[in-house]
């Protein structure tokens, strides 16, 4: 109990620490949000929704669901947001703590385990956004825990099933893990037919369960659903086709990449993997497979983005644990980790008594863009988004133009556009520059990128916001402007 209570207060320090301040950060997370409020002003709870339309399949749905309901509850706010990623985080520690003391039987190893991966630099980036990769870390080490059961209690192989799903509907073909490292296990453990079927059953049940979106969106949307979704999006974002050049770049697009993202934890990834290694049980090899599949997959295809390894983390966690607990002494593992708590509590009292603002604000470009839209777009009207002559638009699906307007640089790739969504709930329409010279809609407020649509180009715009490198304008009808 008082690790739990140890890990709690940790938790909350680290991760749900003033959770209403600096806004939601980027691309990722201001999209995944943008796209949970569509879904909540459209009444379309099944497909993600972006400005009011499909978001274009990149994305199952599970961590929009994961972010519409505190939305539903608590309105569009950065609080509802931070608060959602970083409840999944402490959930993700917990899990680690449980599946590792069910794994080795020992508490203190647990509690090892759910610090390191509580303090890892990954989790402490990623541990407050909102966004789902600690909440998929959590579902894949409670489902590896599931299956340990299911060899001894059958009845949670069907957790293993439920489990299974709720990852594929997180991450799609990733979400797949659990049955590759499950699999692997089960085959490299020597287990009997019978478990061997018996698992089997629960992938597969585990697979139509969460495939069962997958089929219900190409039902409804056709073979353009999967086109963009198991075609284009995969094989562009994957780098599945660079699979056979991949052992060749190994440094630079794993090992490196890896190190930038958690160089403590693949500092000490060598010593837990050995430790496993050297005291090969059933446990230790479930825990190796489960640390390699996800790493092993995705740097052979050139996709090495840590935050798609997020399940490894969680089982890098439990390896580093395991190696702490067989070099360390009683007393030594008793004080690093009173240490530990005790740096988390007082980091705690620390931002209560003390206005300390943590990392970056998000909001310290965009809160003047967003209050102006709110105060100048009535609600339930648009704003015109100008995007680059080059952009082709599609009448029929107007978020396929994001699919291949993407900048390296800029406003869009910033998050901003992304951040007016959210916090203002009025969508845009996208437009070419040349459209706004003879343009009779009702829309009066265009937002462009100055690479867009350069500053005076257009008389019948006048700047009302300047940005670094985005102005907002307000559109005069053609009888007025000069």
């Amino acid at each position: 109990m008082f690790h739990l209570i140890a890990l709690l207060i940790s938790g909350v320090a680290l991760h749900l620490n003033q959770p209403w301040i600096n806004g939601i950060a980027g691309w990722d997370d201001s999209w995944y949000a943008a796209g949970a409020v569509g879904m909540l002003d459209t009444g379309e709870y099944l497909t993600p929704m972006y400005n009011l339309h499909p978001t274009f399949f990149t994305a199952p749905p599970m961590t929009f669901w994961m972010l519409a309901i505190p939305f539903k509850i608590l309105g569009n706010t950065t609080f509802a947001a931070k608060f959602t990623g970083g409840l999944a985080t402490l959930i993700a520690v917990f899990s680690i703590f449980i599946v590792a003391r069910r794994l080795f039987k020992s508490d203190v190893l647990a509690a090892m385990a759910a610090m390191v991966f509580n303090m890892d630099p990954f989790v402490l980036k990623y541990g407050h956004h909102a966004l789902a990769h600690t909440a998929w870390a959590a579902t894949v080490t409670l489902a590896m825990g599931s299956l340990y059961e299911a060899r001894r209690k059958p009845i949670f192989y069907l957790a293993f099933s439920i489990l299974t799903a709720v990852s594929i509907l997180f991450k799609s073909v990733l979400g797949l893990f659990p049955v590759a490292i499950g699999g692997l296990w089960l085959f490299w453990d020597k287990a009997k037919l019978k478990e061997l079927l018996q698992f089997a059953g629960a992938a597969t049940l585990g697979i139509i369960l969460g495939g069962s979106w997958f089929w219900v969106e190409y039902m409804r949307f056709g073979d353009i659903f999967l086109q963009e979704h198991l075609g284009d999006m995969l094989l562009k974002h994957s780098g599945v086709n660079g699979f056979l050049t991949a052992p060749l770049h190994i440094f630079e697009n794993l090992i490196w990449p890896l190190a930038k993202a958690s160089f403590s934890g693949l500092l000490l990834l060598p010593f837990g993997i050995w430790s496993l290694w050297s005291r090969r049980t059933s446990e230790s090899r479930l825990l190796l497979i489960w640390i390699l599949v996800p790493i092993a997959c995705l740097g052979l295809t050139i996709r090495p983005t840590p935050k798609y390894m997020a399940p490894a983390f969680a089982g890098m966690a439990i390896a580093v644990g395991h190696f702490l607990e067989h070099v360390w002494s009683v007393k030594t593992k008793q004080n690093s980790l009173t240490a530990a708590y005790l740096a988390c509590f007082i980091w705690a009292l620390a931002t209560l008594i003390f206005p300390i603002r943590k990392g970056r604000d998000f909001l310290a470009e965009t809160q003047p863009l967003i209050h102006t839209v709110q105060a100048e777009v009535p609600p339930g009207d648009q704003w015109l988004l100008v995007v680059g002559q080059d952009v082709k638009l599609f009448p029929e699906w107007p978020n396929r133009m994001l699919v291949e307007y993407t900048w390296q640089e800029g406003p869009l790739n910033r998050g901003v556009v992304n951040q007016i969504l959210f916090y203002t709930r009025r969508g845009y329409e996208a437009v070419h520059p040349q459209d706004l010279r003879h343009w009779k809609g009702k829309q009066t407020i265009v937002f462009s990128s100055n690479k867009d649509m350069l500053p005076g180009s257009n008389p019948r715009l006048n700047p009302i916001l300047l940005g670094p490198d985005w102005t907002l304008y307000r559109l005069n009808s053609p009888l007025n402007h000069s």
